[in-house]
């Protein structure tokens, strides 16, 4: 028999050879990834002046990890084509004017390897010169700022940070979006200028009060952390963070960063948290005097009415029920404004109902097929006066409203689909097929006249397929009276 010693021994010794071969995958890749590169370097030393290098500089550009050893390597060969002409000597001689100059006069606008070997160069005389210079003419990407920096051991935050910022401030506020997707297209850029904006917020009291909380009315600095909860579907977060910063206009459909409950669970959360809130606040004398601005502001009338506004009185008031209100929070003006509520939404269904009922009714009621609904409450009219033991004109007024032109253009609706209300066609006329007149028998057969829906009129036996030859491809054509 095996102790439990030995079987925790031989169950855990299949995952040290796990863990210890996954180290050993993780470095074998991390070392054939720089011989990789360590290649890549040599075939570019190599084949330099054979490459399309505009092209490699912008596939580099567009990826999220550039390869620093690629930049360094087509830096390198870049210098190695200016070396001892004339701006390569005004670098050695530390003339910033003079290569500020000559790169100002276009004269090489054209050979992009020149430029960036120069650029390159000034930047490592003058760092704060030369990013200027790199804003204003924009003849470089920020992946050539950040690894000059990285080259040159300059710090990022100071000339990064200030070409990213300089770059915005000089586009139109139009054109400024799409300059975003461009600046940021590299994963690296993204993520250090975001690092960089971070370490930057040295102090938290602008927006934050001596417990560590969201300061009352200062929602500038908070609303990307609403955006960012509403993203990520967190409501408790997001409810937390608009009561503490006290404003309930963001309990809403008014701002797209706001929280908007949509049932009764979403309301419960919503007073839930608002009341625990409100009892931290006014518990503490300390708290009470800090928060008396959150307390005036936020009240619990407030969030009764906002509560009626999603649930309805009735449903509000009940909910209210549920917490323990202090005393004199809810004035009688809003229960009275709840009961008036009740009322008329009592009033609304009960008009609303009854119009489904009248609706149904009629739906469901039959109807006669070969008459227009206008005709028949007429017809309906005229029986009901006839039946009355005083004379009722009323009807003789629906009729004479009813022209033929009223009767024959009235439209089909969804709940006549068998209907037909008759048609205006010329019977005395000759059959289009034998002419013939319509009103004579052609046949014993199948005999009689047929008039279709286009106004056309033949003899069935001229018509065996029941469709109007001359209107074939309408979809009136099969439709006859």
């Amino acid at each position: 028999m095996q102790s439990d010693e030995e079987k925790s021994s031989l169950s855990s010794a299949p995952k040290k050879q796990e863990t210890r071969s996954e180290s050993e995958m993780g470095k074998s890749s991390q070392n054939d990834c720089h011989s990789m590169e360590e290649e890549l370097d040599t075939f570019v030393r190599c084949h330099y002046h054979l490459l399309n290098v505009k092209r490699i500089r912008q596939t580099l550009y567009n990826c999220d990890e550039p390869s620093y050893i690629l930049w360094c390597t087509l830096l390198t060969c870049a210098q190695d084509m200016t070396r001892n002409d004339y701006v390569t000597k005004k670098l050695e001689d530390q003339d910033v004017n003079g290569v500020l100059d000559y790169l100002q006069s276009g004269n090489i606008d054209g050979d992009a390897e020149r430029v960036f070997a120069y650029l390159a160069g000034l930047f490592k005389l003058s760092a704060g010169r030369a990013v200027d210079y790199f804003t204003e003419a924009r003849v470089t990407h920020p992946v050539d700022i950040l690894f000059l920096c990285r080259h040159t051991s300059k710090p990022a935050e100071n000339f990064f940070h200030k070409y990213m910022l300089d770059s915005l401030k000089l586009t139109t506020e139009q054109n400024r979006n799409q300059l975003m997707k461009v600046l940021c297209a590299s994963g690296l850029v993204r993520r250090t200028w975001f690092s960089i904006m971070l370490s930057q917020v040295t102090s938290t009291s602008e927006f934050r009060d001596s417990q560590g909380k969201p300061r009352f009315g200062n929602r500038g600095y908070w609303v990307g952390c609403l955006r960012l909860y509403k993203k990520l579907k967190m409501d408790e977060e997001s409810i937390l963070l608009l009561l503490e910063l006290g404003d309930l206009d963001l309990v809403g459909p008014n701002f797209d960063y706001g929280y908007i409950p949509h049932d009764m669970k979403d309301c419960q959360l919503l007073l839930n948290t608002f009341s625990r809130i409100y009892m931290e606040k006014s518990s503490c004398e300390q708290s009470k005097r800090e928060s008396s601005d959150w307390l005036q502001s936020v009240t619990w009338e407030k969030m009764a009415y906002i509560l009626v506004r999603y649930l309805g009185p009735l449903s509000a008031v009940k909910l209210l029920e549920s917490v323990k209100l202090p005393d004199g929070s809810i004035s009688n003006s809003f229960y009275q404004m709840c009961l008036a509520g009740s009322q008329l939404h009592m009033q609304q269904r009960e008009v609303v109902h009854h119009m489904l009922e009248k609706i149904d009714t009629y739906l469901w009621a039959k109807k006669p097929t070969h008459m227009a609904p206008q005709l028949y409450f007429a017809v309906l009219e005229e029986k009901q006066s006839q039946k009355a033991t005083k004379e009722n004109s009323s009807f003789k007024d629906l009729f004479s409203r009813l022209g033929e032109e009223t009767l024959l253009n009235t439209e089909l609706t969804a709940e006549d689909p068998a209907c037909h209300w008759g048609t205006q066609a010329r019977i005395n006329s000759l059959c289009p097929c034998c002419n013939i007149p319509v009103m004579d028998h052609v046949s014993h057969v199948d005999p009689g006249a047929i008039v279709f829906q286009c106004g056309h009129s033949f003899h069935k036996h001229c018509v065996p397929d029941r469709e109007c030859v001359f209107c074939v491809d309408s979809p009136d054509s099969a439709e006859f009276v």
